[in-house]
């Protein structure tokens, strides 16, 4: 197993702690894009987690393929809390497979949260684990916004599985630490916030 590859599989408290500052900066950035009433997607990753931890205080439906999302929002009493069935990822604590696909493609969702381990802007996102980012092209299908959460390491890098273009993405939210050359390449495909 690389290095890469070790480090997606990582149970998600090991991998909280890079980047924390960060993750968190993003996860409040991302939340201020949620209204009452949306229908929100939220992907497995610790910095989509960092989005949920200020989703709280919203009247929100979320539907998650991750279950550490799951148990942080169960017990905010406006949130309806729909997760995603299929085969556990231990490390991640997310449901990946196609019983997830089959979960997801019956929804619509106004805005979906995906965590990726490469933003390019020639390859377009990517993650290294196949089944997963066939799980997240199926997320931006019913999606009528997508948001990409990556912090600065993210950026410039390309890993195994490609999941799509970024003409597919509407937002990536980085954070400030990122290389401006990287953005601006970026910011001729999508929209680019920084925090």
């Amino acid at each position: 197993m690389d290095n890469d590859q070790a480090f997606s599989e990582m149970p998600v408290n090991a991998k909280a702690g890079k980047f924390n500052a960060e993750k968190v900066k993003i996860g409040r950035a991302a939340a201020d894009l949620v209204q009452n009433g949306d229908t929100v997607l939220m992907d497995s990753g610790t910095t989509t987690l960092e989005v949920a931890r200020n989703l709280k205080e919203k009247k929100i439906t979320v539907i998650t393929t991750a279950l550490n999302v799951a148990i942080e929002l169960s017990p905010s009493p406006d949130i309806d809390i729909l997760v995603a069935g299929g085969v556990l990822r231990k490390g991640p604590l997310s449901t990946t497979g196609p019983q997830t696909d089959t979960f997801i493609q019956e929804l619509h969702v106004d805005k979906a949260f995906i965590g990726v381990e490469g933003v390019d802007v020639q390859s377009g996102i990517s993650v290294l684990d196949p089944v997963n980012a066939h799980n997240k092209q199926t997320m931006i299908e019913i999606a009528r916004q997508v948001i990409v959460v990556a912090d600065h390491s993210k950026l410039g890098r390309t890993t195994t599985s490609n999941i799509a273009p970024l003409d597919k993405v509407n937002v990536v939210i980085t954070d400030n630490g990122a290389d401006p050359a990287i953005v601006e390449e970026l910011r001729r495909k999508t929209q680019v916030v920084l925090v």
